[in-house]
């Protein structure tokens, strides 16, 4: 593993006379330090949170304090954008996309990079998915090591705090894929499930928002049913196919923050997406990678003698829930002001009142807010496409849903 980050980041800084980094977790902290032995100047950067809890920062003047080679850029939290920001004046036409709402709070620290000349940027990304892995494994080694599963199982369960009574229905379901997407299909509308739901089964159930319109609803409905007919999961077991998915999903963000970097002159890099360095990684037995007991054992193993001990044995990881509840708070008025006019609401795709309702609520991050998410990126996407290649025109479908 440690052999396999070496190549990804030699790949993308060889040649370089100065290169920038994120510098918060534990995945960027193995990225930064393995950069800084190659020899190559790297400058990075920290952005404080306003929750107390925050510690990316102490840890990373611990890591900066062993390392040849670093120039450490503190960011105060009050100089990051918040979440929300400027979110109806957004340009983006690359893809619909999660992001959109984070659009200003991502790239600030790129903008810093590309004013200190920096041609490339890396980052921690992929990280989480590799190291924390998906409890759902679990399940699959139910058959073949019983007890090291229920071992593992109790464990999840205390330390989350998950209903006993749902985890054990959740291992002893036998459902193949398909089956659990058509039942998904037919709960698009129930209410998000909650955090203190188990995580062993095949994935987290999608949820349409309640502003979905019966249209949408009805489409989308319909096109996971044709795909859950002949629809194979991605690995055979269900911690496999739960990392892969979760891997692809948030691979293509590394893509949109690249697509938005390349106007600043600067290459975005999350060297954990290398495919050699994924089969590295998930190559490791399930059970000694994904455990409750410890914060990712396998880049905290892999990282011995590259990054120092007092940061190597990290069990924490800043959050920015904060900067969300604050940010729709503060930016709320730019919120509602993306849905005048709404083009969503032209294709027949939301109900405009609900929407707003639900944007005028205090909301919590986790859940609550994170519904308007891919709604902002598809509204966003949709007003840019507009401005620059015509609006887009409903059709209806045969199973009287629409498309875009």
């Amino acid at each position: 593993m440690r052999e396999r980050l070496a190549d990804a980041v030699a790949a993308r800084i060889t040649g370089r006379e100065l290169v920038s980094a994120d510098l918060g977790g534990v995945d960027s902290t193995a990225v930064v330090a393995t950069a800084a032995r190659t020899g190559a100047k790297t400058v990075a950067y920290t952005a404080a949170v306003h929750d107390v809890l925050g510690d990316d920062v102490a840890h990373a003047r611990r890591t900066v304090e062993s390392l040849d080679a670093v120039e450490h850029h503190v960011v105060p939290a009050a100089a990051v954008p918040l979440t929300f920001d400027r979110v109806d004046a957004l340009d983006d036409d690359h893809t619909p996309s999660l992001y959109a709402v984070n659009r200003h709070r991502r790239m600030y620290i790129i903008e810093r990079a590309a004013e200190r000349g920096s041609p490339v940027h890396l980052s921690g990304m992929g990280g989480d998915e590799l190291f924390s892995g998906a409890s759902a494994h679990v399940h699959g080694l139910l058959a073949r090591h019983p007890r090291t599963a229920w071992r593992l199982a109790r464990g999840f369960t205390s330390r989350h705090r998950w209903s006993r009574r749902t985890a054990i229905a959740q291992l002893l379901d036998r459902r193949p894929y398909g089956s659990w997407l058509a039942r998904a299909a037919h709960d698009l509308t129930l209410p998000q499930p909650p955090m203190s739901i188990p995580l062993f089964t095949w994935g987290t159930p999608p949820r349409l928002p309640p502003w979905a319109t019966r249209p949408a609803v009805e489409a989308v409905r319909a096109l996971i049913q044709v795909q859950a007919k002949d629809t194979e999961p991605l690995a055979p077991g269900h911690g496999g196919h739960r990392e892969l998915a979760t891997l692809r999903t948030l691979a293509r963000f590394a893509r949109h923050v690249q697509q938005m970097s390349e106007p600043l002159g600067v290459t975005f890099a999350a060297p954990y997406y290398d495919d050699l360095l994924v089969e590295a990684a998930l190559a490791v037995r399930p059970q000694e990678r994904v455990t409750p007991w410890r914060y990712k054992p396998l880049i905290e193993e892999a990282m011995r003698g590259v990054v120092p001990d007092s940061v190597r044995h990290r069990t924490t990881k800043a959050h920015a829930a904060l900067e969300e509840e604050t940010g729709l708070r503060r930016h709320r008025f730019a919120l509602l002001a993306l849905w005048e006019d709404s083009r969503l609401r032209e294709l027949g795709l939301v109900d405009e009142a609900a929407l707003r309702d639900w944007c005028l609520r205090p909301l919590a991050a986790d859940l609550e807010s994170a519904l308007l998410h891919p709604t902002v990126g598809c509204e966003v996407w949709l007003r840019t496409r507009e401005r620059r290649r015509g609006p887009l025109r409903p059709a209806h479908t045969d199973t009287g849903g629409i498309t875009a």
